[in-house]
């Protein structure tokens, strides 16, 4: 049997230096440790609630997209003013798809109707076939501008001929709405947004 060289001074020098490391690690390292963990779990959490609020952005601008196009339609269907170069092309596309024309147009401001909508009165006569001009005011109905017509009178000037007179009003948006030059320019107050 051999005896072990092991000197008692070193061993017991060897337990104070491992039973100071733990005292140290637990009084400074294992705090930090849990600090650092903490820390990390905050920064996890906030940068899922950043990828949370990321998403609902994109959501929200697909909608604004998608509702931005409607917005479009809707000033399309109800200018702000009587918009009479826009609303003459539109006639005379009308007329010209279903195979009639229109000699004149009048275009006047009408009042208001009892729902506060401003009107633009339009009288004009188109000429065609009695049924091109059924097509004309079977567009005029599907179109997308909100025209009410308010009356029609037919005559024949012709054997093929037939005049048809048109009185209607053409609505548009009130003087204080949602301009579109107002939608466009992002510097504008939104004071000037909601009247």
């Amino acid at each position: 049997m051999q005896k072990s060289n092991r000197n008692p001074l070193s061993v017991l020098t060897a337990i104070l230096l491992i039973g100071i490391c733990y005292i140290v690690s637990y009084i400074f390292l294992i705090p930090k440790y849990t600090s650092i963990r903490q820390d990390l779990a905050q920064k996890e959490a906030e940068v899922t609630a950043a990828a949370a609020k990321r998403d609902s952005l994109a959501k929200s601008k697909e909608t604004l997209n998608g509702l931005g196009s409607i917005v479009d339609q809707l000033f399309v269907s109800m200018p702000i003013d009587k918009d009479e170069p826009n609303l003459i092309a539109e006639l005379e596309a009308i007329a010209a798809k279903n195979k009639t024309y229109i000699p004149s147009i009048q275009i006047s401001d009408g009042k208001a109707d009892i729902n506060k909508n401003l009107l633009t009165t339009v009288s004009f006569s188109v000429n065609g076939s009695f049924s091109d001009l059924n097509q004309f005011i079977s567009s005029l109905e599907n179109n997308i501008k909100f025209f009410s017509i308010k009356s029609m009178s037919l005559t024949t000037a012709g054997s093929d001929v037939v005049s048809l007179s048109i009185s209607m009003d053409a609505y548009r948006l009130p003087d204080n709405s949602y301009s579109l030059s107002t939608r466009l320019d992002p510097s504008s107050s939104s004071q000037n947004i909601i009247q």
